[in-house]
């Protein structure tokens, strides 16, 4: 189950965690664009977190990174050296591993379509939750 926080006084997502137990500080109300979101993008739209603001604290380096994340589109995969590129910080795809694991917006900043250069990578919630996601957005040859 994906359970999200946000800040309604700005809207702002704040939060995401794939948890097996229900988490009731996670909860969304099922009127929440939020939740519909959720919905869509279960249904097959995959662009339906797009339209979110996301608020994380992090260091500037941190900050291009889940920047650079969030274009990612759904259906490709970049390598963490390709992201650190984009995030305008080359040979530092270690650092943008580690800034993936620290993502505390999963799914809408999409670190699970940041993969290794040898195969796919870690995975917060695990590479079965990863490789999951990822052919859901189409990607079948992982």
């Amino acid at each position: 189950m994906l359970y999200f926080a946000v800040d309604d006084s700005t809207d702002t997502v704040t939060h995401a965690t794939f948890r097996d137990e229900i988490d009731k500080s996670f909860v969304l109300r099922k009127t929440s664009d939020l939740h519909t979101a959720c919905v869509r993008y279960s249904d097959g739209d995959l662009s339906s977190f797009d339209k979110f603001v996301v608020e994380q604290n992090g260091t500037k380096f941190t900050c291009a990174v889940y920047a650079q994340m969030r274009k990612i589109r759904p259906g490709t995969v970049v390598s963490y050296g390709e992201l650190a590129r984009m995030a305008g910080f080359s040979g530092a795809a270690r650092a943008v591993g580690s800034a993936c694991a620290r993502n505390q917006i999963a799914l809408i900043v999409p670190c699970h379509r940041v993969v290794s250069a040898q195969g796919i990578g870690g995975y917060e919630y695990g590479t079965a939750m990863k490789e999951k996601l990822l052919r859901h957005e189409g990607l079948d040859n992982l």
